[in-house]
């Protein structure tokens, strides 16, 4: 996660290779943008490709499931598992609960209840 105090760009992003007993890094160079362009920025960044633009119906997929495809992404798989409560319960522990229990939720027919 980045916090930033107003709108930023990249202007620069590249790979350090791990050295002595630091992993890789991703190194991120921000500078400050007014809201203009970040605006404009992200909006170049969010087209279409001229492809899907041209589309007149959402694609469908191979089964003919009507619903959107949704990607839950839990992270803090790898080296970094988060934090640790003081009762040993593990951030990545909860995240994946959560992304599991969204999952299930999710899959039900539209007219069951969410509880």
């Amino acid at each position: 996660m980045l916090d930033a105090a107003g709108p930023v760009r990249v202007e620069k992003a590249f790979v350090l290779d791990p050295a002595g007993s630091q992993p890789a890094r991703l190194v991120l160079d921000l500078i400050t943008v007014d809201r203009e362009t970040f605006l404009r920025a992200a909006a170049v960044d969010n087209r279409l490709p001229n492809d899907a633009a041209k589309r007149t119906e959402p694609a469908s997929k191979p089964n003919g499931d009507p619903r959107p495809i949704v990607v839950l992404d839990p992270g803090h798989g790898g080296i970094d598992s988060g934090t640790r409560a003081a009762s040993g319960e593990t951030e990545k522990g909860v995240v994946l609960d959560f992304a599991l229990t969204l999952r299930d939720k999710l899959k039900r027919p539209a007219n069951t209840e969410w509880s």
